[in-house]
């Protein structure tokens, strides 16, 4: 039932991202959508998968596993929480990696809002739990 989920979430969180970055008719430029798989929002965070680019910005050791933070929203509980460069690497004790399997496990906490999701961080080599509730609404 969560990979339904989970692939149900994608296609809409990708759909939303391809019509926000999508060129105006006329224009040129687009991503592929290939590009716009490896990352997305959160809980008010923007999570990206761990390619090769992204290890090399925020400065991510190779044997590191997880989604990369890129953003915080701050209207997110996660504000002062969770800094760019930190790498979730569990939520809600399930280890995450790719974008899908986080909006899964989001969706699940959405449901049951009064619980704040425990995430564990990996904070420049530094293991840290953080609690973030999820977004209302």
């Amino acid at each position: 039932k969560l990979s339904v989920s989970a692939t149900i979430l994608r296609l809409q969180e990708n759909n939303a991202v391809a019509r926000a970055s999508a060129p105006a008719p006329g224009e040129e430029g687009a991503a592929p959508p290939a590009s716009r798989a490896v990352s997305g929002r959160v809980m008010g965070i923007t999570l990206a998968e761990l390619t090769a680019d992204m290890r090399a910005k925020f400065k991510v050791e190779p044997g590191v596993r997880g989604l990369v933070v890129t953003a915080v929203d701050s209207s997110s509980d996660a504000t002062g929480k969770v800094v760019p460069g930190d790498v979730v690497v569990e939520m809600a004790f399930e280890p995450v990696e790719t974008i899908g399997e986080a909006q899964a496990l989001a969706m699940q906490a959405e449901r049951n809002a009064a619980r704040p999701v425990l995430l564990y961080i990996n904070r420049g080599g530094d293991m840290t739990f953080r609690s973030v509730r999820p977004r209302k609404g």
